[in-house]
C-alpha cells in the first residue's frame, strides 16, 4: 500500500507517496490519499481519499478578574493576571473608565478617578482556541490623614544638619514667634510631632509619608487648642519646622484659624510644630511686690569694687604680662552662644584682683566674675574683651548691638541647653554696682554680661556695655 497526504478530497496527490502511514499531530483537516502499488503484472489502484480532523485544544491561559490601583495617574500591571497564555495577548478597556488608559500590549494601565474594565483577549493559535475574559480594575482613592504627639525624639532629617535635642528644635520653634507682635513665652508654648500618613488602598493600611507623596499644595491639618485656653478667650501662632529634603531646619509661620474643634492651620510640610498662645485683652493684674531674686546680693556686697577691664587700646599694640599662677582661670565645660552676633565663647571662671577681677589674659573666651553663679544658677555676671589687640576683636565686640528680646543661650559638654532672652541695654560706669543691681533685681536667675567702651586717650576705656538676660528655658 502506498500513501500520500493531499489539498482536497478530490484531486489526488502526483508525488510524496510512501508505504509509511502519516502520522500529524498539529490542530487541523487532512486529506489523506491511499493505493495499492502494481507490480510487474498488476497495475496501480485507483487512488482513494479519506478525510481526518485534529481538534483545537481548549486555551490553557488563566486570567484573574480583579485589579487594584490608586486614583489619579497611577499604574498597574495587568500582564501579571493572565499565566500559562498560549498565544498572542491584548488588552482594551472596556465601555467609560473615566481617564483610564491601556497599553494593548504590555497589559500597563494606568488609573483614572474611578473603576474600570478591561477586556483580555488571547489569540487563536494553530492548535489551540482563542480565549476573552474581563479584569475588573478597582480605583482605590488615596486617603491622607495625620498624627499628632508630644515632641519626643529628634527626626532622622534634623540630626543629619547636626540638630541633636528636642529642646534645640523647641529653640528654634520659638526663636521668631510671636504672640499679638510680642515674643512668644516658653511656658505659653506647647510643641507637637505631626505625622503625615497615606493610605494607597482605601483606608486599608497606612504608611508614612514622603517628600514625594506629600500634598503639592499643603495640607490642612487640626490642631487642639492647648490646656486652659480656647478661641474666644485666646490669640495664638503656630510655627514649624521642615525635616526633611533641602529646607531641612528652616521655618514656617502658617496663618491660624480657630474653630469651635481647634485651631486649622495650613501647612506644607509635618513634624515638629509649636502653638504659642496669649490672652485676649485681660486686664492687667495690680502689680505685687517684687520677690526676692536670690543672688542679687552679689552687686551690693561688691559694691566697693568695678567691673573687670575687659578691652585692650584699639590704637596701640599692649604687652601683657606672664599670667600669675594665683590668677590663672579654670575652664567650667560651658559655652555661651550668641546667635545674633554669630558667636560661640567658651567661658572659665575669673579671679578677683584688688577691687575687680582678673580680665586681662581671657582672650577670646569669656570669664565668669568670682563669686557669682553659673548661667541659670544664680545671678551669672560674664565678662569678655571688645579689643584683644589694635587689629582684632574680642568675642564680645559687638555686645552693644543686642536688642531687647534678643536670645542668649548656655550650654554644657552633656548638651543641656539654657535659653534667655535680651531685657536691658545699659552704658554704665565701672563702679555703678547699685545700679546693676536694680536692674538685675527685675528678673530671678539673670545673666549679666559686660564688655568695655569708649576707649579713652589713655588706652583704657571708660564705660561698661551691659546686657542683661533673663532665663526662659
Amino acid at each position: 500500500m502506498q500513501y500520500a497526504i493531499g489539498e482536497n478530497s478530490t484531486t489526488a496527490p502526483t508525488s510524496g507517496w510512501s508505504a509509511d502511514i502519516p502520522q500529524e499531530t498539529s490542530a487541523g483537516t487532512y486529506y489523506i490519499w491511499y493505493k495499492a502499488a502494481g507490480d510487474d503484472t498488476h497495475s496501480d489502484s485507483e487512488p482513494q481519499c479519506c478525510t481526518a480532523k485534529i481538534e483545537q485544544a481548549e486555551n490553557p491561559a488563566k486570567i484573574t478578574s480583579t485589579a487594584e490601583v490608586v486614583q489619579g495617574g497611577n499604574t498597574v500591571d495587568l500582564s501579571a493576571n493572565v499565566t500559562d497564555a498560549v498565544g498572542n495577548v491584548s488588552y482594551a478597556i472596556t465601555g467609560d473608565a473615566k481617564g483610564c488608559s491601556v497599553d494593548a500590549g504590555s497589559g500597563i494601565l494606568t488609573s483614572g478617578n474611578t473603576t474600570g474594565a478591561v477586556t483580555v483577549t488571547v489569540a487563536d493559535s494553530r492548535n489551540y482556541t482563542g480565549k476573552n475574559a474581563e479584569i475588573t480594575v478597582t480605583i482605590a482613592e488615596k486617603l491622607i490623614d495625620y498624627d499628632r504627639k508630644p515632641l519626643t525624639e529628634v527626626p532622622e532629617g534634623l540630626k543629619a544638619i547636626g540638630i541633636t535635642s528636642v529642646s534645640e528644635i523647641e529653640q528654634r520653634l520659638l526663636l521668631k514667634l510671636e504672640v499679638s507682635g510680642e515674643p512668644a513665652k516658653i511656658e505659653q508654648t506647647v510643641f507637637y510631632d505631626v505625622e503625615l500618613k497615606v493610605s494607597f488602598d482605601g483606608g486599608k493600611t497606612w504608611e508614612t509619608a514622603t517628600v514625594d507623596n506629600f500634598p503639592e499644595s499643603g495640607l490642612e491639618v487640626r490642631l487642639d487648642y492647648p490646656e486652659g485656653t480656647g478661641k474666644a478667650t485666646h490669640e495664638f501662632s503656630v510655627s514649624h519646622m521642615f525635616t526633611v529634603g533641602e529646607k531641612a531646619g528652616q521655618m514656617e509661620y502658617p496663618a491660624v484659624n480657630p474653630k469651635d474643634d481647634g485651631l486649622y492651620v495650613k501647612l506644607t510640610g509635618l513634624s515638629p510644630v509649636a502653638i504659642a498662645w496669649g490672652e485676649i485683652e485681660t486686664p492687667e493684674p495690680e502689680p505685687e511686690p517684687e520677690p526676692e531674686r536670690p543672688g542679687i546680693d552679689f552687686f551690693l556686697l561688691h559694691g566697693d569694687c568695678e567691673l573687670p577691664a575687659t578691652g585692650f587700646s584699639a590704637l596701640r599694640p599692649t604687652v601683657l604680662p606672664e599670667q600669675p599662677k594665683d590668677l590663672r582661670y579654670e575652664p567650667v565645660r560651658m559655652h555661651l552662644m550668641l546667635p545674633t552676633l554669630d558667636r560661640d565663647v567658651e567661658l572659665v571662671t575669673m579671679p578677683r584682683e584688688g577691687n575687680s577681677w582678673a580680665a586681662a589674659w581671657l582672650g577670646s573666651d569669656a570669664g565668669i566674675l568670682e563669686g557669682s553663679a553659673l548661667p541659670g544658677e544664680g545671678v551669672s555676671v560674664i565678662a569678655g574683651h571688645n579689643t584683644l589687640n589694635n587689629k582684632e576683636y574680642g568675642p564680645f565686640a559687638l555686645l552693644a548691638t543686642l536688642e531687647v528680646n534678643d536670645l542668649i543661650a548656655s550650654a554644657d559638654d552633656e548638651g543641656s541647653l539654657k535659653l534667655f532672652r535680651v531685657y536691658a541695654n545699659d552704658l554704665l560706669e565701672p563702679g555703678e554696682m547699685a545700679a546693676l543691681a536694680a536692674i538685675a533685681g527685675q528678673e530671678e536667675n539673670p545673666l549679666v554680661l559686660v564688655t568695655c567702651e569708649n576707649e579713652s586717650p589713655d588706652g583704657g576705656y571708660l564705660n561698661r556695655r551691659v546686657i542683661f538676660a533673663k532665663q526662659v528655658l
